[in-house]
């Protein structure tokens, strides 16, 4: 019983440290000084971000916080991330992302119209973002998109429905 126990202390000692291993050479792969590396999967990644429709800028975080993400999760709109995939740490791009790969294309079938009552005394206005709750019980996010004497038009689509972005992107960092 002595023995078979110091066998399996052994081999625990010996996957331990065989995993060990395996770990500082990953870490020791990413962080080597002057090591440039592609972004992959389940890697963190903080990018600077400057967001145009039609020229006109309607997000940045330039001269701010970067924004930090995991690539690879989901976390970025699909024609943004595949674009990025090969970038480095300090690089810079102008990306264009069609609708389709962002947004995706507006569709006019996407309203409705609810009672105005419904809303009780809220003070709408057509363009007001609101909070709704959809079919599967998560929160979505629509907004007003006409309101008449008796009802209010909701709009479903994403407010960046139908539109093409244009993005500058600088990768900051990649862990």
């Amino acid at each position: 019983m002595l023995r078979l126990t110091f066998l399996i202390f052994l081999m625990n000692i010996r996957d331990y440290l065989a995993k060990k291993r395996f770990f500082l050479l990953e870490c020791k792969h990413y962080e080597k000084k002057g090591d440039i590396v592609a972004i992959e999967n389940n890697q963190m990644v903080a990018i600077n971000y400057e967001l145009k429709i039609g020229g006109e800028v309607i997000d940045s975080n330039m001269g701010k916080d970067a924004l930090e993400f995991a690539f690879g999760a989901g976390q970025l709109i699909p024609g943004l991330e595949s674009r990025i995939q090969d970038m480095k740490e300090g690089d810079s791009r102008e990306i264009s992302v069609p609708c389709q790969e962002a947004y995706g294309e507006y569709n006019e079938e996407a309203k409705q119209m609810v009672p105005k009552e419904q809303f009780g005394d809220l003070e709408l206005q057509v363009g007001m973002p609101l909070q709704a709750q959809g079919q599967d019980g998560n929160p979505i996010q629509v907004t007003v998109a006409a309101i008449n004497d008796a009802d209010v038009e909701i709009d479903f689509n994403h407010p960046l429905a139908g539109k093409d972005l244009n993005f500058s992107i600088t990768v900051q960092t990649i862990k």
